[in-house]
């Protein structure tokens, strides 16, 4: 039966003021329901309508299933905390509570990973559900249920997915979000029950946009049409070891019974850096490799992201300082996770609190958790906190497979696919049966692009390949489509009390593979990389997609948990961790080819290092400071050079000016940091952008260029016009700190052939490296003076830098009205790429902001009720409810919000109160 409600009576004001504001509030909905009415003839929504879902936050309801009364007290921000007496009581109600904030964000995240959008959507996204469905997600999730995770598991995601169908119970969509009141026009889609694999699926979402180095490895083999290897590696700097600290400087990996110093080479070469590798591209099948890729690019490329933008940008912050250099005397642990902006946010924010700890009840844990998966992903209990950010690791390759008949090439024999049928259910349409076929390495990817499957027939091989035969095919391995145990880990880190404790439980965390930062109230930092991490035979590094045909280029085996690398209370008394590589190049497995060049990295340590310099102590303000630093790396570089040259044009010099005495920080406000990010967008632009493929260019933006396969002197008359092929946001070069290490080491070669360009009918060509600067500084004179007008004191960088938020279904490609009612934005802000306060664009596609910083959080270990937090948007998923991006504007100007832990603290700032009876 529906749970049963009972409406408070002689309700207060909250202590958060939740009247101030309203009848602002109810002049928008009757604004945006007069645009909602004159579009559908007002028939169908109303005030009513918009309201119909938003949560009850006070009084009782009753749910069947529950042992005893669980209280959910929720702040002005109207986050959650939750207090239970038996651990089955608190999943419950968290995934009740969940539902009634983000239903609809869990219902399209379980389509995503099911491969069932159809169902929702319509035949728009067959396609991507034929991919999703290849990929296999739910089915691994279902083995991972059945025969991975404990008992104890099993049980708490019952008692989730009890608590989410309790919410369900007697609802219509439109009783659930206004989205399904939207749906219910176009198809008759009603919501289906949860299920604890709904919640071990996400994971896998969440692994796949943080996969690791796949898109270098298929950029590099499609820069092959273009660029020889010299070239490609110029693009692929090694990582700069002697410039920019690794993570552990002074760790171990324990089965080895080694210890590693973290040193530098004198020259700062790596072994790891480096865009050399064995594999397809190396002139075998080089042709059907570069004709396979670019059509799986386009096939990729339309996948949702689940928490990234496509597996490009995915970065983080994470830091942990020791007492001896705080002014508590205990760690603060600061954490800020680069993600594509999402509404509502892909975060949720939320207390788990057992009245009384004990057997029957183990938890007290707070933090931020995904909607749809129980526990708490990133936070703190009573004991311990911890931080998450990307490691990188390679656990993805790309295989070359050559088909024939019904099977696979394999060490000099056919051997036959794997295959399976599936079939696609289309919202208002016919359903669609589809074939997934799979060899050992992995599923075809390249069966769900009609054209690679012809593409493969015709491609062109050379010798050192099989015959062409039926043709050739890309087949992933990935080790998030092996069955794991990482939900298992993210329970037993929510009960960690120690070091120990926290170890074994990253041991649990097989996919994604993570960096995380530890920190506890005794005075102990700590990091651990955990992960499933292949091991490759010698000659393949897993930098270029390899042929599948050959043994030798499988995966030998897995690096034993023992043996990844972790660091306990370093002497310096502090970790950091930002995307750089993890271990220096003595370590004896190779973790990728592709780390973060250490940017941000370097300068947080460097922020921390000025500091404790002379025994200065180091605050929660003072890392909430961290945590917005604006400081452009490059400008730092190419500022003083740019100063340098004699521009001419008065116009041009009023614009490099503002370059003089600038700090190189990019406020939102700062004319000068405008007018350098655009200078520098156009220097990669004319350096590199004009020579890339088209497969790696922005999708629309045409040159003239020769035909690939033309030998001998450059001939216009010859040349073709050539149009980009990838969305804006995706497109290179995209100007993050890899991009900054290819300039750095172009600086002191004046003459290199990358600082070349041509003359354009306005604008001189460029023979060296300071023409080209002129070049890229008058073009982005007026760029601007066409983006922002030609009065150089109205220019400022947020108005180039702008965040919009939008929901990520209907918000994106629904009709506009609703599009207006769903979106919120924009906000200015402040920040860049591969800054600290990493508000990330594309310089290749433009200058909005395409990810950021997804939350921010400062644990204060000596003191829990003191530590602080935000969130991008806000608790609720409800458009127009109080807490859709309440937070929002907060966040903007980087502001963090009391994070209450303690019972007491909790009681007052508690606003609202709701019981769930039994």
């Amino acid at each position: 039966m529906p749970p049963n409600t009972t409406a408070p009576t002689g309700q207060q004001p909250g202590k958060s003021g939740r009247k101030k504001g309203r009848k602002a509030r109810l002049i928008v909905l009757v604004l945006v329901l007069a645009v909602v009415g004159g579009v559908t003839g007002g028939a169908y929504w109303s005030i009513s309508t918009v309201r119909a879902s938003f949560p009850q936050t006070k009084g009782s309801i009753t749910l069947d299933g529950l042992s005893g009364p669980v209280d959910v007290k929720r702040d002005g921000h109207g986050i959650p905390q939750i207090y239970a007496s038996s651990d089955e009581d608190l999943f419950m109600a968290q995934g009740f509570v969940q539902a009634q904030d983000r239903f609809y964000e869990m219902d399209v995240r379980r389509h995503m990973t099911s491969g069932r959008l159809s169902e929702m959507f319509g035949k728009d996204q067959v396609d991507n559900d034929e991919f999703l469905r290849t990929l296999g997600w739910d089915r691994v999730a279902k083995e991972e249920y059945d025969t991975k995770l404990s008992a104890a598991t099993k049980k708490y995601l019952q008692a989730y997915a009890k608590g989410v169908n309790a919410y369900l119970e007697g609802k219509e969509g439109e009783d659930i979000s206004l989205e399904y009141a939207a749906l219910g026009f176009a198809n008759d889609y009603k919501p289906q029950q949860w299920t604890p694999v709904d919640s071990v699926s996400w994971l896998k979402a969440m692994a796949w946009d943080l996969r690791g180095n796949m898109q270098d490895e298929i950029d590099r083999s499609l820069m092959t049409s273009r660029l020889g290897p010299q070239q490609i590696e110029e693009l692929y700097p090694q990582y700069p070891y002697s410039r920019n600290q690794v993570i552990v400087q002074q760790g171990q990996y324990d089965e080895l019974t080694q210890t590693f110093d973290g040193g530098d080479d004198a020259d700062g070469s790596s072994t790891d850096g480096t865009a050399a590798g064995t594999g397809a591209a190396d002139g075998t099948a080089s042709s059907a490799l570069q004709s396979q890729l670019s059509g799986l690019y386009e096939v990729l490329e339309d996948v949702p992201t689940a928490v990234g933008v496509n597996g490009n940008g995915i970065g983080s912050n994470s830091w942990v300082i020791g007492g001896e250099h705080t002014i508590t005397g205990k760690p603060l642990l600061a954490n800020d996770p680069h993600l594509s902006a999402s509404l509502p946010s892909v975060w949720y924010q939320m207390g788990l609190h057992c009245r009384t700890v004990s057997d029957k009840c183990q938890y007290d844990v707070s933090g931020y958790t995904f909607a749809g998966m129980p526990g708490v992903i990133i936070g703190h209990n009573q004991d311990i906190s911890w931080g998450m950010t990307n490691s990188g690791a390679d656990v993805t390759d790309l295989y070359l497979e050559k088909l024939t008949g019904d099977g696979y090439l394999y060490d000099g024999k056919v051997r036959p696919f794997e295959s399976r049928e599936e079939t696609i259910k289309v919202a208002g349409g016919t359903s669609k049966e589809i074939v997934v076929r799979e060899t050992n390495n992995g599923p075809l990817l390249s069966d769900r692009a009609d054209e690679l499957v012809k593409v493969g027939k015709k491609a062109t091989v050379d010798t050192a390949a099989p015959d062409r035969g039926d043709g050739y095919g890309i087949a992933l391995r990935w080790t998030a489509l092996e069955p794991g145990t990482s939900m298992d880990a993210v329970f037993a880190l929510n009960k960690a009390a120690d070091w120990d404790d926290f170890r074994a439980a990253a041991a649990l965390f097989d996919v994604p593979s993570q960096n995380l930062v530890y920190a506890d109230t005794q005075d102990n930092i700590g990091y651990t990389l955990p992960g499933k991490i292949p091991t490759r035979a010698q000659g393949h590094d897993g930098s270029i997609p390899a042929p599948g045909w050959d043994a030798k280029y499988r995966w030998t085996d897995y690096i034993d948990q023992d043996e990844l690398p972790y660091e306990y209370n370093p002497d310096r008394g502090y970790i950091v961790t930002a995307n750089q590589a993890v271990v220096d190049k003595d370590y004896p497995y190779t973790l990728t080819t592709d780390w973060g060049y250490g940017a941000r990295s370097q300068r947080i340590a460097d922020l921390i290092e000025s500091k404790i310099k002379g025994g200065g102590k180091v605050s929660t303000e003072d890392m909430r400071q961290m945590q917005l630093d604006n400081s452009s790396e490059i400008a730092k570089l190419l500022v003083p050079q740019l100063l340098k040259i004699d521009v001419g044009d008065k116009d041009v010099r009023e614009a490099q000016k503002l370059l003089e005495g600038w700090d190189y920080t990019q406020d939102a406000d700062s004319a000068a940091a405008a007018y350098f990010n655009s200078v520098w967008r156009n220097v990669l632009k004319l350096a590199f952008g004009h020579k890339l493929p088209k497969e790696l260019r922005v999708k629309g933006q045409c040159l003239w260029v020769e035909p690939v396969d033309t030998t001998g002197p450059a001939d216009e008359e010859r040349r073709v016009r050539e149009c980009g092929a990838r969305d804006a946001d995706q497109a290179q070069p995209d100007g993050g700190d890899r991009w900054f290490e290819v300039v750095r080491s172009l600086m002191d070669d004046e003459d290199s052939d990358w600082w070349k360009t041509p003359a354009s009918l306005t604008r001189p060509g460029a023979d060296n490296r300071d023409d080209l600067f002129k070049r890229a500084m008058i073009d982005a004179r007026w760029e601007l003076t066409a983006k922002l007008g030609k009065d150089i004191d109205t220019w400022s960088w947020g108005r180039l830098h702008r965040l919009f938020l939008k929901n990520q279904t209907l918000g994106t490609d629904g009709p506009g009205f609703l599009q207006y009612a769903l979106n919120r934005g924009p906000w200015k802000l402040s920040g860049g790429e591969a800054t600290v306060n990493a508000s990330g664009w594309n310089a290749a596609g433009g200058y909005g902001v395409v990810w950021v910083p997804s939350m921010r959080m400062v644990v204060n270990l000596d003191d829990l009720d003191k530590s602080k937090w935000i969130n991008l948007t806000g608790a609720s998923g409800h458009a127009y409810n109080a807490h859709y991006t309440d937070q929002t504007s907060k966040w903007a100007k980087g502001e963090l919000l009391d994070w209450s832990f303690s019972r007491q603290a909790v009681d007052e700032s508690t606003g609202d109160t709701l019981v769930l009876k039994p």
